[in-house]
């Protein structure tokens, strides 16, 4: 029997709280992680960060690209 198994994609706990605070959107953080937004939608579940994170933010579209920018 051939079993296939995914190896496991390193996304910091942390990291992803900060992009979920400067209210990152999942597509933008999947394609900082290089992952699907699925992947990244599974983490924060199994983090437990959707009660730790704001559900809203005021950061503009400019000051979103400007931090990561720096980030990068």
């Amino acid at each position: 029997m051939n079993v296939t198994r995914r190896l496991s994609i390193d996304i910091p706990r942390e990291t992803l709280k900060m992009y979920l605070n400067f209210g990152f959107s999942l597509i933008k953080i999947s394609e900082l992680f290089g992952v699907s937004r699925k992947t990244v939608s599974r983490r924060i579940r199994q983090f437990g960060l959707l009660e730790e994170v704001p559900q809203h933010t005021e950061i503009s579209d400019e000051n979103l690209d400007a931090t990561v920018s720096q980030i990068y």
